[in-house]
């Protein structure tokens, strides 16, 4: 954790993010060197993302936020929760309109509901499959928060409000039996791994089905899929 109270930068709330619309900028703060590349040579495989600036230390990265206002920071520290907590507060205040990704390798209730609330838009578990950061970065474009699908499972019975979904519950009723086969396995957390195995398809069909099925239903990601399964009956709740 910081020793003292940084000093925050200075911006410009009218300044509009330095990033052509529909190019969607990437800013790493990862505190581990192959980790970090890892995330680069994984978000390089799509064209519509660009890492504009990377760091391991995140203090130093405030600056740099704050000038390329990055439409999107994933933060992966090891360093105490609260720390990369009081880091997420931080990146907002320097670059209000910038999104977050946080990244941890255990998370409980309780520290997903302090991360929300000091400004990170999505919070996944570091042994989530890789096609779930795609996942968080598109619920992101759409203004949408995100959660790894077994954070949303966890949570979705204790707060109800914790994320505003917009979801059409009549909508369930017009879904097919395949259909509400596969909401329930993605509402369950399972991976795309292995709800593709399970339904015998390639795991991109099924980011495809999924992402048919989640406009049908007017409701964007995991943890809106969860809380409307729950809502409706098809989990229990």
């Amino acid at each position: 954790m910081p020793s003292q109270e940084h000093d925050k930068v200075e911006y410009d709330s009218d300044r509009e993010l330095a990033h052509a619309p529909g190019a969607v900028g990437v800013f790493l703060i990862v505190d581990q060197t192959m980790i970090c590349a890892g995330y680069e040579r994984l978000l390089s495989r799509r064209l519509d993302l660009t890492i504009v600036g990377k760091s391991r230390d995140p203090e130093s990265a405030l600056e740099e936020v704050a000038e390329s206002r990055p439409n999107i920071v994933v933060l992966d520290l090891r360093e105490p929760a609260n720390a990369t907590v009081d880091w997420l507060r931080k990146i907002k205040a320097v670059s209000p309109a910038t999104k977050t990704v946080m990244l941890r390798e255990t998370l409980v209730a309780e520290l997903v509901q302090t991360a929300l609330a000091a400004g990170a838009d999505a919070v996944l578990e570091r042994e989530s499959e890789p096609s779930e950061l795609f996942l968080a970065v598109d619920a992101l474009r759409r203004g949408h928060t995100f959660l790894s699908p077994r954070l949303a499972l966890q949570l979705a019975p204790r707060s109800k409000e914790l994320i505003q979904d917009g979801c059409d519950l009549a909508a369930i009723q017009a879904l097919n039996a395949y259909e509400r086969r596969l909401l329930k396995k993605l509402a369950l957390g399972l991976t795309t791994t292995e709800i593709a195995s399970e339904l015998n398809i390639a795991p991109d069909e099924l980011l495809e089905q999924q992402q048919r099925l989640e406009e049908m239903l007017g409701c964007h990601g995991s943890a809106a899929l969860t809380r409307l399964a729950i809502r409706t009956g098809i989990l229990p709740g």
